[in-house]
């Protein structure tokens, strides 16, 4: 299911559909956003990885951090998300919905 937004420039008399979706990868959406945040850490491990000596810091360490963040990051988002939609999990009564 390829959901799609309209972007519209009222001024200009433009109107662009632009699909949420950027591809499909063994029958699995991946979503522009998804993209954007793997190639960020991407990014961030390649500059790691040039500009570690100018901080006398391993590079194992900063993998290291890496894993941590982002275990933590999922486990923060999915904790933000039930917090700001505690209503609809209070209601299920069980701890898979979460």
């Amino acid at each position: 299911m390829a959901l799609t937004k309209i972007v519209k420039f009222p001024e200009f008399a433009i109107e662009f559909k632009i699909s949420q979706v950027a591809f499909r990868l063994f029958n699995i959406d991946i979503h522009y956003y998804a993209l954007l945040i793997v190639i960020g850490i991407i990014v961030a491990i390649i500059l790691c990885k040039i500009s570690k000596e100018n901080f006398y810091i391993k590079f194992d360490s900063v993998i290291e951090a890496i894993i941590l963040g982002l275990i933590a990051g999922v486990i923060g988002a999915r904790a933000y998300f039930v917090f700001f939609n505690f209503q609809y999990y209070a209601r299920k009564r069980y701890i898979a919905n979460i």
